[in-house]
């Protein structure tokens, strides 16, 4: 009887993982904030998740405040975004070559005030403003120290067009986009400047050039922009 040999030859799977990176956002919206499941979005969070998906990594989104989300950056986050960085900034991150986008600042106001044309005209009174927007990228204008004097903060959002719809307030200074309807029907938006978001990396990240070099790669594509 003649023997029949069988070999069974085993393929094995290799499956790689795919890299993960994290980015740091806070609450400015429309650009970025945490919706009603709780998942990061906006036009900002929109914008990371496909240039990073470009990129190959899986991204996780770490919400906090400003200062918070700053400290988390050089242990613990990756990525974040930096409007028009300052000197003092380009010092501190690894910064992206070319903007990820361009980001509309401005203020809401109620259909009865009068409109915002130009920084003096928000020289008059207080004006509302969240807690955590510094806008930096301002501190050399002129106006910028009387401005800085008649911000009266608040915690979020919601509180701010609550301040505003009240009448004790007549503006809230706030990033805004043109391309989108106002909070509510009976709200207005006065686009005062365009300025250009980054992202940054912490120079203490121990791949802070590699992941930056790929970015930059990626930002000079035109299907980016």
């Amino acid at each position: 009887m003649q023997l029949l040999g069988i070999v069974f030859s085993s393929v094995s799977m290799v499956v790689v993982a795919q890299p993960s990176v994290s980015f740091f956002y806070s609450d400015l919206p429309p650009y970025e904030y945490t919706d009603q499941q709780g998942r990061a979005a906006g036009i900002a969070i929109d914008r990371v998740q496909r240039l990073f998906a470009a990129a190959g990594w899986r991204v996780f989104y770490h919400f906090d405040s400003v200062p918070r989300g700053e400290r988390a950056l050089e242990q613990l986050v990756d990525f974040t975004t930096v409007v028009a960085p300052t000197a003092q900034q380009r010092q501190q991150y690894v910064i992206s070559e070319l903007p990820l986008y361009q980001i509309e600042l401005g203020v809401i106001r109620t259909e009865q005030t009068p409109p915002v044309t130009q920084w003096a005209d928000l020289l008059q009174q207080p004006y509302l403003v969240l807690r955590d927007t510094r806008f930096a990228y301002l501190q050399d204008e002129a106006y910028a120290s009387p401005l800085m004097t008649l911000r009266y903060e608040v915690a979020n959002s919601a509180d701010a067009l609550r301040l505003l719809n009240s009448g004790r307030f007549a503006y809230f200074l706030c990033y805004v986009s043109s391309h989108q309807a106002p909070p509510a029907p009976w709200l207005k938006v006065d686009v005062l400047g365009r300025y250009p978001v980054h992202l940054v990396i912490s120079r203490q990240h121990a791949q802070a050039q590699q992941y930056m070099q790929t970015i930059d790669a990626l930002l000079r594509r035109t299907d980016f922009h």
